[in-house]
């Protein structure tokens, strides 16, 4: 892995994260040690150390990172260091590493200022704080006054509200004030991050999908030209994906994640966002691991699909048959992984019932320009599965 595109190599939400902790200036510091090797301390949950080999190319030969975190080989804590340690070979990436002094932006590192202070002095100035900012006392309170996990989870969603309703203007949050509200769900992203780190998977679930609720929520009454609230919600996405196909997940770990996801998929907050909806349902298949599971995700999956049929009957648009398409190939790719190749095609045709119906119906009428026109229509729903097209154009 190259130090100059190691980007390539790493999951997109472990990158950001990583590029976000650099550029914030959570690593404290940087030492080359000598012969391609460095060491790094990092801010997280707690102070962690990584190591870098490098070769003369610059090729990254060997890395470790003190965190706990066991997802995938690299952590966002080595993402920061690799781009501290590019910043200071090649002046790529403004390097951020922290320091007492102010930079030419205006930032301080206030952790040492604050170590100088009394404990009343700082129990004082964040009660300060506090009551100038609702949204600092939301923060105060998610961080030191949490009872369990559902708590934590109604104080992350309060956040995130509070966010919002300081960036909108008469219930809306316009294009250049989408950072703002979305500052909140940043800060919960982080605690998710943090739950992967010590091993909470599915409470590192459940704080992303409020990010996702949330964020999507917002998608309806704010302008995301920008694409912020969008890239909020793909991070949280990333978060799910990243434990549900996690092969140290528990039986009951999985069950439970299913059913959160699936949950959050079927909301009415979906409809019109099927995107996002497909999304869910992808990293919820993820979690398929049992012919239990199985079940619960067919079953769900067919209450979708018969949603999108009613939509599709009352709309006649290609986003619905979109939709449609995107069913079905869950639908086949769950068989197939059970069942096998053979048995996901000849169970699938039994899911065309209701395409070749219609064609059936609109054949008696041959040679009507609607008829052809229909035929057409349906037989361009499923355009990625050819074996199946060619099925509906012998009907």
């Amino acid at each position: 892995m190259d130090l100059l595109d190691f980007e390539q190599e790493i999951e997109p939400v472990i990158v950001a994260r990583g590029r976000d902790y650099f550029e914030s200036g959570y690593v404290l510091s940087l030492v080359a040690m000598g012969n391609g090797e460095y060491t790094a301390q990092v801010e997280g949950t707690e102070v962690y150390t990584v190591a870098v080999k490098l070769d003369d190319q610059d090729t990254i030969l060997e890395t470790t990172c003190t965190c706990p975190y066991d997802f995938g080989l690299f952590c966002k804590h080595q993402v920061a260091v690799f781009l501290a340690i590019r910043a200071q070979k090649y002046g790529r990436d403004t390097a951020k590493v922290q320091s007492d002094e102010p930079d030419e932006f205006g930032e301080v590192n206030v952790r040492p200022i604050l170590a100088k202070r009394k404990k009343d002095e700082l129990i004082d100035f964040i009660c300060y704080l506090a009551a100038a900012d609702e949204e600092v006392a939301h923060k105060v309170e998610l961080a030191f006054n949490v009872k369990d996990d559902l708590d934590e989870i109604h104080k992350a969603r309060a956040l995130i509200r509070m966010s919002i309703k300081q960036a909108s203007t008469g219930g809306f949050v316009d294009y250049r004030h989408t950072w703002e509200a979305t500052r909140g769900a940043y800060d919960v992203l982080d605690m998710a991050e943090a739950a992967l780190d010590v091993g909470m998977r599915v409470q590192a679930v459940r704080l992303a999908l409020c990010v996702v609720a949330e964020m999507v929520d917002l998608l309806q009454s704010a302008d995301d030209s920008d694409g912020i609230i969008g890239d909020k919600i793909a991070m949280g996405l990333d978060i799910c994906r990243a434990v549900t196909s996690h092969q140290r997940l528990t039986a009951t770990e999985r069950d439970t994640v299913l059913g959160l996801i699936l949950t959050e998929a079927m909301h009415a907050r979906y409809e019109g966002w099927s995107d996002q909806q497909l999304d869910l349902f992808e990293c919820a298949l993820m979690a398929v691991d049992t012919p239990e599971q199985r079940a619960v995700f067919l079953q769900q999956l067919t209450a979708f699909e018969k949603r999108a049929w009613q939509d599709q009957e009352k709309k006649d648009s290609w986003s619905g048959s979109h939709l449609l398409e995107q069913i079905e190939l869950f639908r086949y790719r769950v068989v197939k992984q059970f069942d096998g190749e053979q048995a996901a095609f000849t169970g699938g045709r039994g899911h065309y019932q209701q395409l070749r119906a219609l064609i059936r119906e609109f054949a008696k009428t041959a040679g009507s320009a609607r008829a052809q026109s229909i035929r057409d229509k349906l037989l361009d729903l499923y355009p990625r599965r050819s074996a199946m097209r060619e099925e509906l154009m012998q009907q």
